[in-house]
């Protein structure tokens, strides 16, 4: 197995999404993938 390929399709920062939940909880909504239609979005 190459190296990194467990962690194939996977990007981002790790931890990043507890660390927000933990700090700034109202930073963090859940939406429906309906509610972006038509919009531009930047991860």
């Amino acid at each position: 197995m190459a190296e990194g390929a467990e962690r194939k399709g996977h990007m981002g920062i790790k931890g990043l999404t507890k660390l927000l939940a933990d700090n700034v909880p109202k930073a963090m909504k859940e939406q429906k993938l309906e509610s972006y239609f038509g919009r531009k979005i930047a991860m």
